[in-house]
């Protein structure tokens, strides 16, 4: 039972550390260049047009 708890409470943390990351990037982060850009993008626009997606799909997703 302990042990399921102490699971249950780890996968939480991960799932919020992994948020903050991906809000990091997309909110924080999205007119400057980072490690986690795809291709040679700068910004998340030439990251979408990197991967061939058009621009709109920014907004979409």
């Amino acid at each position: 039972m302990l042990k399921n708890n102490i699971m249950e409470i780890v996968k939480i943390i991960l799932q919020i550390i992994v948020g903050f990351g991906i809000l990091n990037v997309w909110l924080l982060r999205f007119n400057s260049k980072t490690s986690y850009r795809g291709g040679n993008a700068g910004n998340m626009k030439e990251e979408f047009q990197a991967y061939g997606l058009p621009e709109v799909m920014v907004y979409i997703v």
